[in-house]
């Protein structure tokens, strides 16, 4: 196991070298959560529940 995590190359950016823009990778994470529809089996729970109670 330690073998192939030394085969696999250092994970964080070099000290002085160009690295990710963290703006830019905010803003995409932004975005994609923006695009997801939340949806639960909850949502409506009252309403449904007061007509069962009403019937």
């Amino acid at each position: 196991m330690a073998q192939q995590m030394a085969g696999m190359g250092p994970q964080n950016p070099q000290m002085f070298g160009p690295g990710v823009d963290p703006d830019k990778q905010f803003k995409t994470e932004a975005e994609n959560l923006a695009v997801v529809e939340h949806y639960s089996v909850l949502d409506g729970v009252e309403d449904r529940l007061l007509e069962g109670i009403k019937s």
